[in-house]
């Protein structure tokens, strides 16, 4: 089934895809425009996200539980500060692709976007960190439908 062009009709797929996990179905609508007016901006976001998402799992669960053999501490420290520096770089292009994104809503969207998602204080992080979730139900939604 191909995925649908208009934006009421990806989400009501996404939601049911998801088995509504979604947290932001609104917001990730209004980055569904961004997808119909520039796709590669839109796979770039989808891609950091899970991207990010895979790291967070790896910084979450520890590195124990990840990689098989066992390594020296210092050389676990080095991997964790690596993975950690990975993530960092990955969430400040995440958060530049939003803006970039936000750019092109109209203003009210915009400033409802940025104020959810962009005010880089402790709500929006965690914000962002269900956008980011979301976002990979939508990579993953995306890889399905190919």
């Amino acid at each position: 089934m191909p995925i649908p062009q208009d934006k009421n009709g990806f989400i009501n797929s996404l939601v049911e895809f998801s088995r509504n996990k979604l947290k932001n179905a609104g917001d990730i609508g209004s980055l569904f425009d961004s997808y119909l007016n520039d796709r590669k901006n839109f796979d770039d976001l989808i891609f950091t996200a899970k991207y990010l998402n895979g790291l967070g799992r790896i910084i979450q669960k520890g590195f124990a539980n990840i990689i098989p053999e066992k390594l020296s501490a210092e050389k676990e420290r080095d991997s964790q500060r690596k993975i950690r520096e990975e993530y960092k770089r990955q969430l400040e292009k995440f958060i530049m692709i939003l803006i970039e994104t936000a750019e092109k809503f109209p203003e009210t969207e915009k400033a409802k976007f940025s104020e959810r998602y962009l005010k880089m204080d402790r709500s929006s992080m965690v914000n962002v960190s269900t956008l980011i979730y979301d976002l990979c139900w939508v990579k993953k939604y995306i890889n399905s439908e190919k």
